[in-house]
């Protein structure tokens, strides 16, 4: 059985080598190495905005030349969108962004407002007795069924 870890104390491996000792790109070795990127690739692209905006959008993704950002507010992400071409510009100075031609902003707010619960429509006890009193009155089975259902929202 072979061992993942250096031989040597003061012999070295990158982390990637370790968890793919065969020269195989292992899943996890991949997610590192991409990470890596995606980390420099932000960190360019935070460079290049304006001060206002540095704290206010990320890059969520590269690819296929399409630069997608987040951002919390629709005012920060229309900014980002005016300025599309000057940021292109400074971007494509950087190996990464070589070949990027668009940027799409994209709006998620962080705390969505939660939706209020449904309140039931309630009726008073004598409303629901008139249904009730009613439903039994009624020839027809459907009708006396949904008035019937109606009586019991009673409060």
């Amino acid at each position: 059985m072979t061992s993942n870890f250096p031989a040597r104390r003061n012999q070295s491996k990158a982390i990637t080598d370790i968890l793919s000792p065969r020269g195989e790109p292992a899943g996890l070795g991949k997610l590192i190495r991409r990470a890596s990127k995606v980390g420099l690739a932000q960190r360019l692209f935070t460079e290049v905005l304006p001060v206002n905006l540095r704290n206010e959008v990320i890059l969520a993704d590269y690819q296929n030349g399409t630069i997608t950002v987040v951002s919390q507010s629709p005012a920060y992400a229309t900014q980002i969108k005016l300025l599309q071409h000057e940021l292109l510009e400074s971007l494509r100075r950087h190996a990464e962004f070589a070949f990027a031609y668009r940027i799409v902003a994209k709006v998620r707010p962080v705390n969505s407002p939660r939706r209020k619960p449904r309140l039931l429509p309630t009726i008073s006890a004598r409303t629901a007795g008139l249904l009730e009193a009613e439903a039994r009155l009624c020839d027809d089975e459907e009708i006396a069924d949904a008035l019937a259902s109606l009586a019991k929202h009673a409060t």
